[in-house]
């Protein structure tokens, strides 16, 4: 199973304790400090259907931000947090959808060109939201670009895609 996902059928304990990385108190603050600054505070709604006597139970409307998704928030932070390690000239994310739309805005937002890779049939809601958020370029590319394969996109058949 990729990185920290969670099979369906596993105890929370056991999702937690096999977690390598635990963020400490100063640095979810921090992060929700710069955050603050760029997103906007998301509602809480109660979700009646899962409530129970004695225990009640919200959705955080995440899909109310400007990408439609809770992933800016992490894309946004992760940029941010480079940023102010060093200098970044360019940004680029590989992505189906909500991935792309955060890296595009939070590189917009941020002053970065950003460039986009979709695969070759995007979800046309998807590409639409990932053009409206303006990446520098957008592409489309006959097979998925994954993990360690950028330094090999010479090799990868690319589709330079219209970004309206």
């Amino acid at each position: 199973m990729p990185g920290n996902a969670r099979p369906p059928s596993c105890d929370m304990r056991e999702y937690f304790e096999a977690m390598t990385v635990f963020p400490d108190l100063r640095a979810i603050r921090d992060a929700r400090k710069l955050l603050d600054q760029y997103l906007p505070i998301t509602r809480m709604v109660p979700a009646h259907s899962l409530s129970e006597p004695g225990r009640v139970v919200h959705l955080k409307l995440e899909t109310e931000l400007l990408t439609g998704s809770f992933k800016p928030r992490g894309g946004f932070y992760a940029l941010a947090v480079n940023l102010a390690r060093r200098p970044v000239e360019e940004v680029t994310a590989s992505s189906t959808g909500n991935h792309g739309a955060a890296v595009a805005f939070a590189a917009k937002t941020l002053g970065i060109p950003a460039t986009i890779f979709l695969p070759s049939n995007p979800n046309p809601v998807k590409r639409k939201k990932i053009s409206d958020l303006g990446p520098r370029e957008l592409w489309r590319v006959a097979q998925p670009i994954l993990p360690g394969r950028f330094s090999r996109l010479p090799h990868i058949q690319l589709v330079r895609g219209s970004i309206s």
